[in-house]
């Protein structure tokens, strides 16, 4: 990514392509500017590669700066995939006939003990999941038809009207 300096045949190429692909600028001195900042190795199949193709499509400018946090958030984002993904299978093995009431209990004796439904983190906390855990256990729960919310802070409660009246001795 030198900013002086010949440029190559390759880098010149990409920098053409990639110029009319986005809409930038197509004059010489545009097409040269980005062609210095095409790294000399480019392929686009490469992490740093599609890093910094999607620095030009988003109009930026791809600096080594810009390519090095947008390869810091595309990383993060895949770790974050990858773990909602295990969540999600983790939630799918589990046996919502016997964990759906269980969640359902507790979340009443919440709600008769506080006047509130209780935040889903305070629903992990108990079991002792993380957030992410938490996110795809109670939405599957959810599914089962066991809790119910609204997009209201603290509406988490039990589905079925018999968990409102429930012994809830052991608090």
């Amino acid at each position: 990514m030198s900013k002086t300096g010949p440029v190559t045949d390759h880098q010149l190429g990409v920098a053409r392509y990639y110029t009319k692909k986005c809409g930038r600028p197509a004059d010489r001195a545009s097409v040269l500017a980005l062609a210095r900042m095409v790294p000399p190795e480019f392929t686009g199949d490469r992490p740093q590669d599609r890093a910094w193709k999607i620095e030009v499509f988003k109009g930026r400018t791809p600096t080594r700066k810009a390519v090095r946090n947008r390869l810091f958030f595309m990383e993060s984002h895949r770790r974050r995939q990858q773990a909602h993904a295990k969540a999600a299978a983790l939630a799918a093995h589990l046996d919502y006939d016997l964990l759906g009431p269980q969640i359902a209990e507790w979340i009443s004796c919440y709600l008769e003990e506080h006047g509130t439904g209780p935040c889903w983190s305070e629903v992990g906390r108990q079991w002792g999941w993380d957030r992410i855990h938490t996110h795809a256990i109670l939405k599957a729960t959810h599914s089962a038809g066991w809790v119910t919310s609204t997009e209201q802070p603290r509406s988490l409660r039990p589905s079925h009207p018999s968990m409102s009246q429930n012994r809830c001795s052991r608090r």
